[in-house]
């Protein structure tokens, strides 16, 4: 598994730091470059990536519980935007989002820690297994880090 700690950003995430994660509007993420150089044909529904994680037993049943209580918040999170749950539209500005509005909902600070850490992990499980080529929480996670000290 990867050490989140010392995960560099790729290029293509570097270049959005521009944006403004809370005042985005979601119709210009599908104009975002990073969403057109990351498409694929097939669209993969992010529950179907963690119900194969289930029946290949890539990691622990705990960290797969884990998993599963973080990605469905977060995929609960796209459904109400209106935004297809599949790894393809997972980008920087979504992820980014998704942390604001957890803090928007004033949820506890420990919650809103532990989701972050545990998604970025999953990606980070994803992008280790080759289903996604960089993490889109990373910049989150790194900022959270960077907020705690």
């Amino acid at each position: 598994m990867t050490n989140l700690t010392t995960v560099s950003v790729s290029e293509d995430i570097r270049h959005l730091k521009s944006y403004n994660a809370r005042t985005i509007d979601f119709e210009d993420l599908f104009e975002s470059e990073y969403l057109i150089n990351n498409k694929r044909e097939n669209s993969t529904l992010i529950m179907e990536v963690l119900e194969l994680n289930k029946e290949n037993q890539t990691c622990s049943t705990d960290l797969l519980h884990s998993f599963e209580w973080a990605v469905s918040g977060f995929i609960d999170f796209l459904i109400l935007n209106g935004i297809e749950p599949s790894i393809e539209h997972v980008n920087p500005i979504i992820s980014q989002r998704w942390f604001h509005s957890l803090e928007e909902e004033n949820q506890n600070r420990v919650t809103i820690i532990m989701k972050i850490i545990v998604i970025t992990s999953f990606f980070s499980h994803l992008k280790d297994l080759g289903f996604i080529s960089c993490n889109p929480f990373e910049e989150v996670y790194e900022n959270l880090n960077i907020s705690l000290e």
